[in-house]
């Protein structure tokens, strides 16, 4: 199993970061990965709802079904993603502090099939897709000012 946690701060309120993140259908605007997302259900967003998403991965693309399975705006989503390859559990946690919002991701990914065993060479390239979403959310969302830390 392999674990990834990011950290960001930016402009947007709690409630717009959360609204922005818990869509998926958002995913391209900000994870680079993300080729392709639709919703494949209607209604109001929340557990249950569900998205396709096409991923860029290992010079190809994965087919990929996310559904929510938690939803507490604004403050956590949790979305669980599944293909033939890997299970991914993405939780997203929201926190105001002040005029700004912390955006905590924690990404869980079970590799399956044959790739189980390349775990320690895919952990890097997890990683980096990672630091590259994250870049791309802290962009969508504005940054809090132009030298802030990331953690």
């Amino acid at each position: 199993m392999i674990t990834l946690r990011e950290q960001i701060e930016v402009a947007a309120s709690p409630e717009e970061a959360f609204g922005f993140v818990s869509d998926f259908a958002n995913l391209p605007r900000w994870d680079p990965s993300a080729v392709q997302a639709t919703r494949s259900d209607d209604g109001a967003l929340g557990v249950g709802s569900a998205f396709d998403i096409v991923v860029a991965f290992g010079g190809g693309e994965v087919p990929m079904r996310y559904a929510i399975e938690e939803y507490e705006p604004p403050r956590r989503v949790v979305l669980l993603g599944e293909s033939e390859r890997v299970r991914a559990v993405d939780t997203i946690e929201i926190e105001g502090a002040g005029p700004h919002t912390i955006v905590r991701y924690t990404a869980t990914f079970q590799l399956r099939g044959m790739l189980r065993f390349a775990s320690l060479l895919v952990r890097p390239r997890l990683r980096r897709l990672a630091r590259s979403a994250m870049d791309g959310l802290e962009r969508e969302l504005g940054p809090v000012a132009e030298t802030g830390e990331r953690t």
